[in-house]
């Protein structure tokens, strides 16, 4: 992610905002000191940490209606254009697009059942059906391409890249 917005701050003079849960163990001080704007939301993920781990994610969910409020504003505020997902496993950046009406782009990095243990929210045909509504798709790689383009519908709205 971080090389894919490096090019598109230098060569295309976007402005990119991230929208992240949390400080720890992530690249946002580079990031910011790229001049990517940055948002700290502590929205809910998947989670295998037991009991302590469920709690944290019920309020977590509790609160995620105000995060996509706060977020649509934001994103209309800074007139956003476009909203990309760098992972299938949250899926806020298609619901705020859904919410927006923006497009959408996801870039699919992982299996999820396969190499993480996740089951996607809603399962595999949710997943397929929000992948079919988006923009486009990036794969990272052929394999995880084999896995998902069986399941994507080509049209002329939609890129695969």
């Amino acid at each position: 992610m971080v090389d894919i917005i490096e090019n598109i701050i230098k060569k295309d003079g976007v402005t990119v905002y991230v929208v992240y849960p949390t400080r720890k163990e992530t690249a946002i001080n580079y990031l910011e000191k790229l001049g990517v704007k940055t948002i700290c939301l502590p929205f809910y993920k998947l989670n295998k940490n037991g009991r302590k781990g469920m709690w944290k994610y019920i309020i977590k969910k509790i609160m995620s209606p105000f995060l996509f409020f706060k977020l649509r504003q934001i994103v209309k505020r800074e007139k956003i254009s476009i909203i990309y997902s760098n992972t299938i496993v949250i899926d806020y950046g298609f619901i705020l697009s859904k919410m927006t009406k923006f497009p959408h782009i996801w870039h699919i990095r992982e299996f999820g059942k396969e190499d993480h243990g996740i089951v996607l929210r809603g399962g595999e045909k949710a997943l397929y059906r929000k992948l079919n509504e988006s923009k486009g798709i990036i794969y990272i790689s052929k394999a995880i391409k084999e896995k998902y383009s069986p399941h994507i519908k080509r049209n002329s709205s939609r890129s695969n890249l």
